[in-house]
């Protein structure tokens, strides 16, 4: 009796998990504040990748979506890997009789484990939680996935808005220099010179200024783009920095960046966090020949006590997923001890 009462629930966890939860605290401050708490941080005058990236973080609710993935599979360890996996159950009775029988031989105390739920051996638990925490590191596979594929987007809108006001600059100087070459032409032809040259210089500066509104209007889809990406209104204006900045020197070959590249890949880590949770899936399965139990016993008094092992198959309720259940239990076989001191 003292085994049902005393029994306290425990978590298998599989090593590892600890790992995993920290990973998991590391990213947790940006998304667990609630959203009508959250400020989005200022972006300054100029704007730095840097500063864009951090918002970017902030206001993407993919990413946002991905992080809560990646939290609700790492909560599954512990309901996956908690033993005894089943309730304990304690009941009272108590037999009314005109006999001559003392209080204590006439009460009955049960104490067991919920039958409609086999109890199962630590080692299947511990395969579960191991299945659990594989798909719980393919979930944060998945989330730097995303964190990486919106880092790409946001920095390439970026560079190409800051690209293209640069080009607008240089274009509006060349505008410049086209009007005062239209200016002398026509100076020139005031003055009895070619008309030809007037008009190829007026043709020019058009072309230029027709090419400028283009640039423009590219720049201004771009930053509407961009504050769209920052949860910003698409008009806000967005300072970018003066000038563009010198290449970066990369002290790599193109060999050593494809090796990085592919171990650093969050979509082959994903997809290899997959096939050992599939590994895990078929030791479990494995284990499922092993026999599962529903302990029980009970203590009526002096006269009888009952030490039990019930049989959970015959528990089926007609439930799909219990049924296919209760079929993989089907060794389960009924057995009992009793000592009647009667």
């Amino acid at each position: 009796m003292a085994v049902p009462l005393g029994l306290t629930g425990c978590v298998l966890a599989p090593q590892g998990t600890v790992q995993e939860q920290a990973k998991l605290d590391a990213n947790s401050p940006l998304f667990e504040p609630p959203v009508e708490a959250r400020q989005l941080p200022a972006l300054p005058a100029p704007t730095d990748w840097r500063d864009v990236l951090e918002r970017a973080f902030l206001a993407n609710g993919e990413l946002e979506s991905a992080y809560f993935e990646w939290k609700a599979a790492l909560a599954r360890i512990d309901r996956a890997a908690t033993w005894p996996n089943s309730n304990a159950t304690v009941s009272f009775s108590y037999m009314f009789s005109r006999e001559n029988i003392k209080a204590w031989n006439r009460t009955t105390i049960s104490g067991g484990f919920d039958p409609s739920v086999v109890l199962s051996l630590p080692v299947k638990t511990q395969a579960a939680g191991e299945v659990a925490l594989e798909a719980a590191r393919e979930a944060s596979e998945k989330f730097r996935a995303v964190k990486f594929d919106l880092q790409k987007r946001v920095l390439l809108v970026y560079l190409d808005l800051e690209l293209t006001e640069e080009k607008v600059r240089i274009q509006r100087d060349n505008l410049n220099l086209l009007k005062l070459v239209a200016d002398s032409a026509a100076a020139r032809a005031q003055a009895g010179g070619p008309l030809q040259d007037l008009l190829k210089a007026l043709t020019d500066k058009q072309l230029a200024r027709n090419e400028l509104y283009n640039m423009e209007a590219d720049a201004k889809s771009m930053r509407g783009t961009l504050n769209g990406m920052l949860g910003r209104d698409p008009g806000a204006a967005l300072a970018l920095r003066p000038a563009l900045l010198p290449p970066r020197p990369i002290a790599a070959d193109d060999a050593q960046l494809i090796a990085v590249g592919v171990d650093q890949n969050p979509e082959l880590a994903g997809l290899a966090r997959q096939v050992a949770g599939r590994k895990d899936a078929v030791e479990l399965a494995r284990l499922a020949f092993l026999p599962d139990f529903v302990p029980s016993g009970s203590l009526t008094g002096n006269v009888s006590q009952v030490l039990g092992n019930g049989d959970a198959a015959d528990n089926c309720t007609g439930d799909t997923r219990h049924d296919q259940r209760c079929g993989e239990h089907d060794t389960v076989v009924g057995s009992g001890l009793a000592a009647n001191h009667a």
